[in-house]
């Protein structure tokens, strides 16, 4: 993210970045040119580097408040009306929670966001669990392979109303064995076509 924003600064565009640090008030400082706003999590603890493992009680709330994080976007709000951006780049959400595209979407922002995981369908940001993927426990559940990944973007994830497009790299990533759609689903490719504007799959 450093490197992006940087160059973006050295192209001539304004530049800031907001991002979590683990104390009770909002820094701003400004690197090589970008201005960097280092905000509190509003969760009940920092996940990040922790080495006491919290209970499973309390790893619930935290995930559950994470869904959908009311300070967090009222804290991103603040920022936006003071910076007032074109664009809105966002990478992983986890602390902030996908409430800031609601903030961005309000204000007619647009926004692009890069994959760096799968944290927006999978609070393990894997999709693997009890030894085996996605793709395997679904060929479980409903008795045939999964070859095609939608993920739908409305009313909470910040108003978006069109599909997410994966392009065939990301399918071949998390489907390696199966290229194409099944035939039942085919007719359904025109619809996901141009998904959601100003989101990138990276």
């Amino acid at each position: 993210m450093s490197l992006l924003a940087e160059a973006f600064v050295q192209r001539g565009h304004q530049v800031s970045v907001v991002c979590l640090q683990n104390k009770q008030n909002r820094t701003v400082d400004v690197v090589k040119g970008v201005r960097v706003y280092r905000v509190p999590l509003d969760n009940d603890y920092w996940p990040f580097g922790n080495d006491r493992k919290p209970s499973s009680v309390q790893r619930l709330k935290w995930h559950l408040q994470d869904t959908w994080n009311r300070k967090s976007a009222a804290r991103f709000a603040e920022i936006l009306d003071i910076e007032k951006p074109d664009v809105i780049h966002t990478n992983n959400l986890t602390g902030f929670s996908v409430s800031l595209w609601s903030e961005a979407k309000r204000r007619n922002i647009r926004i692009v966001h890069t994959l760096r995981d799968y944290s927006l369908l999978c609070k393990r940001s894997t999709l693997f669990r009890g030894g085996c993927n996605m793709r395997e426990a679904l060929h479980r559940l409903r008795g045939h392979d999964v070859t095609l990944f939608a993920g739908l973007a409305h009313g909470r994830c910040g108003g978006l109303e069109q599909p997410v497009r994966a392009r065939p790299a990301h399918q071949a990533e998390l489907f390696p064995r199966h290229r194409q759609p099944p035939r039942h689903l085919q007719h359904r490719r025109s619809e996901l076509r141009g998904a959601v504007t100003g989101f990138e799959l990276g």
